[in-house]
């Protein structure tokens, strides 16, 4: 059966949710008898409360940006797409843990006012590329694990949708091939035993057979 996208989705890594389940922290696998605060808690220390909010995927978007993050580039042309900008030495930081990586900075100047100085950097420019499903949804490919997904730019995400729209197209015909054929033999099987008669049957069977095989190509 042809899968269909789930849709919204936290995503939590599964060493996280087996420690949970076993009543340990999910970062630092401390026993909750041992903790220094509240049971009601998810995490033993505020310190591993800040390290599970750093591995928790909030949706498609936070997803999309740690694998873009992970690779760097396209994966299969090795194609870099870079933006770049002002900013001060206090964003740049920022920038590197919650959206792009610093692929080169450059000295602008120093503004006293603020006390602080303004660097041009180069950043992987996210908008020029594509984040696929190396093993389709629709072929039951995981939606939501980072390990199923590359990133890709947009040429190489061409060809890629191309050879995976074709396997889907296999795909859903070989299902209609499966109903058609199971109607076959329930057509045929419901025929009397009379020679004469279970021959016309099989040949009309197969000549709806092949109207209906004729009907699924041209739908897909």
């Amino acid at each position: 059966m042809v899968k269909k996208r789930e849709g919204y989705k936290i995503i939590v890594p599964q060493e996280y949710t087996d420690r949970i389940a076993t009543g340990l922290c999910p970062v630092c696998s401390k026993p909750q008898n041992e903790w220094q605060r509240s049971k009601t808690w998810r995490c033993c220390s505020k310190e591993c409360t800040i390290e599970y909010g750093k591995n928790i995927f909030w949706g498609w978007p936070a997803l999309r940006r740690a694998a873009i993050k992970r690779d760097g580039k396209c994966v299969k042309c090795g194609r870099v797409e870079t933006i770049t900008k002002e900013l001060m030495e206090s964003d740049i930081q920022r920038y590197y843990d919650m959206y792009e990586i610093v692929l080169l900075k450059t000295f602008i100047k120093y503004e006293e006012k603020y006390d602080d100085t303004t660097w041009e950097v180069q950043l992987l420019d996210m908008s020029k590329y594509v984040v696929d499903h190396i093993v389709p949804i629709s072929m039951s490919g995981d939606e939501w694990a980072i390990e199923n997904l590359q990133t890709l730019c947009q040429e190489c995400n061409k060809i890629k949708t191309r050879i995976d729209m074709g396997n889907i197209a296999k795909l859903r015909l070989k299902e209609k091939f499966t109903d058609i054929g199971q109607k076959f033999l329930e057509d045929v099987a419901e025929a009397d035993i009379d020679k004469t008669e279970l021959k016309d049957t099989f040949i009309n069977a197969s000549q709806k057979l092949l109207k209906e095989v004729d009907n699924a190509k041209r739908d897909i």
